[in-house]
């Protein structure tokens, strides 16, 4: 990875752009999923993965935007509990990481979080299970 994003002048920041295609086979998958979900009587619980916050999303914002509209749509469409926790993880919890360019120590990590981001994750998931249990099975209430 290295040599390739040297090449092409990769960061961490770099806007990755959505490859049609794959978004297309990505979404019929996800659709395939929460149809066979439905069927079997099972609820889903959705959600956009936390994302670090006070520096430019290495995503195309207009795209990005799309993505979040679209999996929430079709997310409802199924019956699907949807939840934004992008801003969830606050800025302290998030570090760098090893650098995958030539010639840097470190970078921004834009994915992972540190233990105490987990933990609030977790937390944030379980009382979200435990609210919505009723719905599940009313029978396996805490």
């Amino acid at each position: 990875y290295r040599v390739r994003n040297f090449v092409f002048g990769i960061t961490p920041d770099t806007a990755r752009r959505i490859i049609p295609g794959r978004y297309r086979e990505n979404l019929a998958a996800l659709e395939v999923i929460l149809d066979r979900a439905s069927n079997e009587g099972i609820k889903v619980i959705m959600y956009i993965a936390p994302l670090r916050g006070g520096v430019r999303i290495p995503y195309v914002p207009t795209q990005y935007s799309t993505f979040k509209r679209d999996t929430e749509s079709l997310g409802r469409q199924y019956g699907a509990i949807f939840k934004n926790y992008e801003e969830l993880i606050p800025d302290s919890f998030w570090g760098t990481k090893a650098s995958t360019s030539l010639g840097k120590k470190e970078e921004l990590d834009f994915m992972h979080f540190r233990a105490p981001g987990h933990h609030i994750l977790a937390e944030t998931i379980h009382k979200l299970v435990i609210e919505t249990s009723s719905i599940v099975r009313p029978e396996i209430r805490p």
